[in-house]
């Protein structure tokens, strides 16, 4: 594998840094970013993926709650008899 690849060491270090120095990233991010990078790469993967599953659920359930999401078809079929 080459350094170019997309999924190379190096590509991925340009990525990180874009994003630290994005002044239109959040600082939770940013900050959260660097803890990551500090921590075992493998933990730090597998914390931020329940992370990101409970935050897609939570702002799903709180969009449908508000109304703002659409039902998805096997929710719209629910209560039809």
């Amino acid at each position: 594998m080459s350094n170019h690849e997309p999924g190379s060491t190096e590509n991925i270090q340009a990525e990180i840094a874009t994003i630290q120095r994005d002044p239109t990233v959040s600082t939770w991010l940013r900050q959260t970013l660097d803890a990551s990078l500090r921590r075992d790469p493998l933990d730090a993967c597998k914390d931020a993926q329940v992370l990101a599953d409970l935050l897609n659920r939570r702002a799903d359930a709180l969009l449908g709650v508000a109304g703002l999401q659409e039902p998805s078809p096997a929710e719209q079929g629910k209560g039809r008899i």
